[in-house]
């Protein structure tokens, strides 16, 4: 079996995942496969790993839950949410947030991803090289223009990895959608068609994605039709992703596709939503 895994980088956790097992019929299509998430160290019990980068007095970088155990340290830098830093071009906020013109954004993803890649390899007993890393992104970043670049800065980043040979980019609603379409088939044993909306609530950010799944012969086909989110969300309790969820859920959904009861419930959503801006 190819060493192909899945790397989902996200804002606050990253998660390797990798095929466990894989079958196939005798005219080679795949009937069963099964993926599982990758521990990212022997003694670990999660397989997230705190997505933090740690630059200590002495320039030597401490990784994930290394980097949150000596947040504070006299003289350290703490990196998060370095992600999202691809797409900013202030260098006010840049320097805010403790990067230089040695310690860039794309040099702290550079070293978080060859950590954790390294990790996977080292814990998994993977002789050679890595045949194809395939990562999740933000939709955005295959729609709007200011964003676009984001890809080709990770796709660079990554595939300068000596030991990987191929780097594919997703769309994380996309693929989110491609995940239960296929469980969909497992426990109902026919094919999903139809509209799945999207909600990615994570630790930094948010993003809505309302996508289209439509049969394509022995295939299922997954687009995405409309999304709509939130930046970081580090003001507390709801924050900006808890009010652009309330306000965009609306603008998907639509009131007079709701059930009486659940309109109710939307109408409250909204006048939590003025009280907490008032």
């Amino acid at each position: 079996m190819a060493n192909n895994i899945g790397l989902d980088f996200g804002t606050t956790y990253s998660v390797i995942s990798r095929i466990k097992r894989l079958n196939r019929d005798e005219n080679g299509k795949v009937i069963e496969c099964e993926l599982e998430a990758c521990l990212p160290s022997e003694g670990t019990h999660s397989p997230c790993q705190d997505s933090l980068v740690l630059k200590k007095n002495d320039d030597s970088l401490e990784f994930g839950s290394l980097a949150r155990e000596s947040t504070g340290r006299k003289g350290s830098t703490l990196y998060k949410g370095f992600k999202m830093m691809l797409a900013e071009t202030d260098e006010n906020v840049l320097k805010a947030r403790g990067y230089t013109h040695e310690y860039t954004p794309e040099r702290i993803i550079k070293e978080f991803i060859d950590d954790i890649l390294k990790k996977y390899m080292e814990t998994y007993q993977i002789d050679g090289n890595l045949d194809k890393v395939v990562i999740g992104v933000p939709e955005i970043w295959f729609k709007k223009v200011s964003t676009i670049d984001c890809r080709t800065k990770l796709e660079n980043i990554v595939s300068s990895l000596p030991y990987v040979n191929k780097v594919e980019l997703v769309s994380e609603p996309a693929a989110a959608c491609a995940y239960f379409v296929n469980n969909f088939k497992k426990e109902n044993h026919y094919s999903f068609k139809g509209k799945v909306l999207i909600i990615d609530y994570g630790g930094g950010t948010l993003d809505i994605a309302l996508c289209d799944v439509q049969e394509k012969g022995e295939f299922s086909e997954v687009s995405v039709m409309e999304r709509c989110g939130a930046g970081l969300n580090e003001e507390g309790y709801i924050g900006k992703a808890g009010v652009a969820f309330i306000e965009e859920i609306v603008k998907l959904v639509g009131m007079d596709a709701l059930s009486p009861g659940d309109r109710l419930k939307m109408e409250t959503a909204r006048s939590i939503r003025e009280d907490f801006l008032h």
